[in-house]
């Protein structure tokens, strides 16, 4: 029933306004019933469409969006038009909570020569809007618009007073979706398994700023040594590493345009010091769920603290290696840092008979020096150490 019949058969125009916000708070716990919600309030209004936009605070960058009508219009919005459309800027910039008829946000001869206007939204009967832009979470912009085909008209005072109505609570819908949809997409159960391994792991967010890191992770970021955070962004110590890395994650992160181009990669980064190189893999964190431009994981960069000691036990290497009780607690402090003087003057033996256990200790094993005995011990430790973390 179309607005003009549902006012001639004499039903109260404030029933609909009254379902729909019933409907909204349902949206707003299972997002399964948006879809249908939007459908509702064009039947409601009159459109032929309804479009909710999010957009990114810092970029100016659509993040969601969500249509009743032409669903394939919103990908083709935020990939190709979200960028150049023109009224964007001006959107952006309305006072909060203000319907809008969206003719008001051309300039000029604009409207002639609008790809947005005369290509996209011609294609989809969208060229008389009434548009609201809201103050979101985070400083985001909540963008709602109710659409129709130009030939129908603008929207009249009984449609946006209708609009209005709605606006508190489909900002409080939104709100409470976009706060779900963090929670769930927490992954903070994953950073505290990996807290005791040599996995780092750091999360981002969809402009690629760390939401959170593990303790390896932090440990990396401390030393300064090959990588490093800038203003909440992971950065390379080199140039050249740096804008390969800086285009890993843009593709993993989907910047400019809401989906990810790239499905990651692994990158090598040299370190100051002279150290191993820190070998990174950039991954994107796909959400089958609705995120409504929550802040949520996008994408995960991982690495291995080569830099973190490691140990095993005397009984461990003894049984790896064959070694004697007396052989395996030697090669253990060794690793552990201790000289053979200060092993022997803990131990309150003579040095000569620990240079001998550790002579033996070598032959053993297969190495000519103390360094390679450790060496070797160390790509044990390495090689267990993985096998736990995964």
């Amino acid at each position: 029933m179309t607005r003009r019949a549902a006012v001639a058969s004499g039903e109260n125009p404030a029933e609909p306004v009254l379902g729909l916000i019933a409907r909204l708070y349902d949206a707003a716990l299972d997002e399964t019933v948006w879809l249908q919600v939007l459908q509702d309030m064009a039947v409601a209004l009159d459109a032929n469409n309804m479009h909710l936009l999010v957009f990114d605070r810092r970029s100016g960058a659509p993040v969601f969006g969500l249509v009743s009508r032409y669903p394939e219009a919103n990908k083709e919005y935020v990939s190709q038009y979200g960028l150049i459309d023109e009224r964007v800027p001006r959107i952006l910039a309305l006072p909060h909570a203000v319907p809008t008829h969206h003719e008001s946000l051309f300039r000029g001869t604009e409207m002639q020569s609008s790809a947005t206007y005369n290509e996209f939204l011609a294609k989809y009967d969208a060229q008389s809007q009434l548009i609201t832009r809201m103050n979101g979470p985070a400083g985001d912009s909540i963008v709602f618009s109710a659409i129709r085909e130009k030939g129908r008209g603008a929207f009249v005072d009984a449609e946006t007073k209708k609009i209005r109505q709605l606006l508190p609570h489909v900002l409080q819908a939104v709100r409470i979706r976009q706060s779900l949809a963090s929670v769930s997409a927490e992954n903070r159960p994953l950073a505290a398994l990996l807290d005791g391994s040599r996995l780092a792991v750091f999360f981002l967010d969809r402009d690629g700023h760390v939401l959170e890191a593990n303790a390896s992770a932090c440990r990396i970021l401390r030393r300064r040594d090959g990588l490093t955070s800038e203003r909440g962004l992971l950065r390379a110590s080199f140039r050249k590493e740096d804008a390969e890395l800086q285009a890993l994650i843009a593709g993993a992160l989907g910047q400019g345009t809401g989906v990810a181009t790239g499905s990651g990669g692994l990158l090598r980064i040299s370190r100051p010091s002279m150290g191993r190189p820190l070998v990174l893999l950039v991954v994107p964190i796909r959400s089958a769920q609705a995120d409504f431009g929550a802040r949520r994981p996008v994408a995960a960069v991982f690495s291995k603290d080569s830099d973190v000691p490691l140990a095993l036990s005397a009984d461990k290497i003894s049984q790896l290696h064959g070694l004697t009780q007396a052989e395996s607690n030697l090669v253990a402090a060794l690793m552990r840092g201790q000289s053979v003087r200060q092993y022997a003057e803990a131990g309150r033996r003579s040095e000569h008979t620990v240079r001998w256990t550790l002579k033996n200790a070598m032959s053993k094993t297969g190495t000519h020096s103390q360094a390679d005995l450790v060496r070797l011990i160390l790509s044990d430790a390495s090689f267990l150490s993985e096998g736990r973390a995964t």
